[in-house]
């Protein structure tokens, strides 16, 4: 009778947890039935992070000051890379530095501050040798704006003394590196560099607090996965972003099965880049084939598809100096920009998933216009308010 009893007391405890465990889960099932996840991908630097923080914006009070003091440190760092990346593509597209005819003044920097150790002592020299060229000692300057890049955060550093402020700008407005910055297709740039070095003065002052397009601009390379959380006031989002470069891609596609929606990043303007990773391979073929591999995984069979066809601004830029039929040679469309835009819609929209109810959207937007965005967000979660209405039988 006592053993028969005791089983009894181990099967009701037995019971009794795993109905608290049923219901841990129903709770946790009522809570997330009106959340939509959406997967936001896209190969490396389309502009995934940049909507995030546009989503951050929009929906989630913007940034904190905190959060602004910190981004000072990224915004000044992401400036000093771009001038190195500039300085070091002089020597790599094999150029020689051309005279400055802006002013007769040579680029030179000297200062009797503490700072001096921290700031650029450009040794320039006009050469005499009749080639009218300006030779400039670029490892210096490269050691020394890296230097200053590294020391940022480090001690009581300033952001940008002055004197590499003038440095920089005097630098930037130089015909060489000019002409550099025009080939930047041929090396790898960010797409920030000309927005923050107009700026470097506002930028190097001690008073400088980032506003909300220095943010957008702002370069932190993603690793791993983030999670961010928004509502419509009618339905909660968590939009999860994940590390765009190769390395990155087969550690989440598995975790993330039958989303409510996938938002696919495409960056138009990379038609003539190559990889960070591989400089053999195209950043749009890329982009394509990326596409191609996700839209018939057998983890998204039940997923929409949200194609965002993202940096048109510089889309346009480009398409003015550049003739794209030189890198996709069956371009047959007119030479406006749009024929741009409705051959690469065409190239991804004929990549359709072999799932014949999937459905696909698309969207051609600037991630740093906050406006813009804003529509483009509305009309995604329109999208997913259909698919919950179509799965709840209330659309065909």
């Amino acid at each position: 009778m006592g053993c028969c009893h005791s089983n009894n007391q181990s099967v009701s405890a037995e019971f009794l947890h795993n109905e608290e465990i049923d219901q841990v889960l129903r709770a946790e099932k009522i809570k997330h039935q009106h959340e939509a996840k959406l997967l936001l991908l896209g190969s490396g630097e389309s502009g995934k992070s940049t909507l995030v923080k546009q989503i951050r914006l929009i929906h989630d009070n913007g940034f904190t000051n905190a959060e602004r003091q910190a981004f000072r440190e990224v915004v000044a760092k992401n400036l000093l890379q771009s001038m190195v990346t500039l300085l070091e593509a002089v020597d790599q597209l094999n150029l020689g530095w051309q005279m400055d005819t802006t002013s007769s003044d040579t680029i030179t920097t000297t200062t009797t501050t503490t700072t001096t150790k921290n700031a650029i002592d450009v040794n320039s020299r006009i050469s005499n040798n009749n080639s009218d060229t300006e030779a400039i000692d670029c490892a210096t300057m490269l050691s020394k704006l890296q230097q200053h890049a590294n020391g940022i955060g480090q001690g009581s550093i300033l952001l940008l003394p002055m004197d590499l402020v003038e440095t920089i700008d005097r630098l930037w407005h130089h015909p060489t590196i000019q002409h550099v910055y025009r080939r930047k297709n041929e090396y790898q740039l960010n797409d920030s560099a000309a927005y923050y070095f107009d700026a470097v003065h506002r930028i190097g002052d001690p008073r400088f607090i980032p506003t909300d397009l220095d943010i957008l601009y702002a370069r932190v390379k993603t690793t791993g996965i983030t999670e961010t959380k928004f509502s419509d006031g009618k339905q909660v989002f968590r939009v999860f972003d994940v590390g765009g470069q190769r390395s990155e891609r087969k550690k989440w596609i598995h975790c993330f099965e039958n989303v409510t929606a996938l938002l696919y990043m495409v960056a138009l303007s990379e038609y003539d880049q190559v990889l960070f990773e591989d400089p053999t391979v195209n950043r749009l073929t890329e982009s394509l084939q990326l596409y191609a591999s996700i839209c018939n995984s057998k983890w998204f069979r039940q997923t929409s598809f949200i194609l965002l066809f993202n940096k048109t601004d510089l889309f346009k830029q480009k398409w003015s100096r550049t003739t794209f039929k030189t890198y996709f040679g069956d371009y047959q469309g007119p030479s406006h920009y749009k024929g741009g835009y409705q051959y690469i819609q065409k190239k991804f929209l004929d990549l359709k998933p072999k799932t014949p109810d999937t459905q696909v959207y698309t969207h051609f937007t600037c991630a740093t216009d906050t406006e813009h965005i804003k529509f483009v967000l509305i009309a995604v979660t329109d999208v997913i308010l259909q698919q919950n209405m179509r799965s709840g039988g209330l659309l065909d």
